[in-house]
């Protein structure tokens, strides 16, 4: 199955300009303030296309065989169970898929981002502003700093991904890579949030991420169709350079929340996409619904398909639903962790361990097998709940 046909919108931006060159007066908030909003029409042209959710259990639903469970509970996550361990303490895997690396001893500890403390919170956001702030290698067009460059990889692999069965292990290789570089380039210590969008379903404009200490605050989709370029927050004034669409405009990181969409990120949604017994409706469903539905609940940049990673909040969207793999995985680890279903393109081309992820020279090419288990030796993290 693939889900294209719900999630990618059209690759062609219309050859007329929505706006000039974006110029900066000294203080940038005194040139877009709430007041002075944009119009989103490049963004929507280019959007995650939705489906129903009644549409995307019609097309993914695969819980005939299976009992659901009792009660939909924003307080109810299905359980799940830690991972085996051997006498050294190592997590235990299948010898014969364990990936390369040192031995995964002590998982690190993915945090939602209520529970990291402020310092750490704080600690976060200046290095991912450290990436934006640090000059691009120069090999990715439209790039305008080294955050830019992992946008570009994203920007260039979008129709690779979205839709086909690679989804899931590449954006979670995607996040692993953009939190190397937080590491390794901007000296960063602290673990990778998450962010539970479940608990701030239909108010993701109040949620703690969007605050003046953090990511900013989120302005809201007008009705005539405009978002806000972001004023405040440690990413005030970012211009982002790649996009919309397929374009390379220069504008500014903007938002442009509808609530109507972030409710369906809601826990019985989560729960619904749990109940799937398969990895291939699973995939389809988590990608379709809560994925998209997020996307355009936050809306401008993050709805962009192509470029939506400009939004630095992108990263925590997908460690949100790379978690709640983590834990369908880990619900059944016998059967879940290496189960992979699905096409990798329109030719029928069926996906398999082997199959290559690429992330253009940012670091180098891993396999699929590599990235299926968290507890494995390539990656080593857990998340919190």
């Amino acid at each position: 199955m693939r889900v294209s046909d719900v999630l990618i919108g059209s690759a062609a931006l219309a050859s007329a300009k929505p706006w000039g060159p974006i110029r900066w007066d000294t203080d940038p908030t005194k040139q877009f303030s709430l007041e002075k909003l944009i119009d989103l029409t490049p963004f929507d042209v280019n959007r995650f296309k939705l489906k129903s959710p009644s549409e995307l259990l019609a097309q993914f639903n695969s819980t005939s065989r299976v009992p659901a469970p009792a009660a939909d509970k924003a307080d109810a996550p299905v359980p799940i169970a830690a991972p085996p361990r051997n006498s050294t303490g190592k997590v235990e895997h299948n010898a014969d898929k364990t990936s390369a690396g040192g031995p995964c001893t002590q998982p690190a500890v993915r945090p939602e981002w209520r529970n990291m403390s402020e310092q750490g919170r704080r600690d976060y956001v200046k290095a991912a502003k450290c990436l934006v702030d640090k000059p691009s290698e120069g090999r990715f067009k439209g790039s305008h700093n080294r955050y830019e460059d992992l946008v570009w990889v994203h920007h260039q692999m979008t129709d690779q991904l979205h839709g086909f069965a690679q989804f899931l292990p590449w954006h979670r290789r995607f996040v692993n890579v953009y939190e190397t570089a937080l590491r390794d380039e901007c000296g960063y210590r602290g673990p990778m949030p998450w962010w539970d969008e479940t608990r701030d379903a239909g108010n993701f404009a109040g949620a703690p991420v969007f605050t003046p200490e953090y990511f900013g605050t989120a302005p809201v989709r007008t009705r005539d169709g405009r978002g806000g370029c972001i004023t405040d927050g440690v990413f005030a004034g970012m211009l982002v350079h790649i996009g919309p669409g397929t374009a390379f405009e220069e504008h500014c990181l903007s938002r442009a929340v509808d609530e109507s969409l972030t409710s369906e990120v809601s826990q019985a949604t989560i729960n619904q996409v749990h109940r799937q017994n398969n990895f291939e409706s699973f995939a389809g469903l988590i990608e379709g619904w809560p994925h998209a539905y997020g996307h355009n609940g936050v809306g401008a940049v993050m709805s962009d398909v192509g470029p939506a990673p400009g939004d630095p909040i992108f990263f925590l969207h997908h460690a949100f639903i790379d978690r709640n793999w983590w834990r369908w995985q880990n619900e059944d680890r016998d059967s879940r962790v290496y189960e992979l279903a699905g096409r990798v393109n329109n030719r029928d081309k069926r996906i398999t361990l082997d199959y290559v992820l690429t992330m253009r020279g940012i670091q180098p090419d891993v396999t699929v097998q590599d990235v299926m288990d968290t507890y494995g030796d390539t990656l080593c993290y857990t998340y919190d709940y």
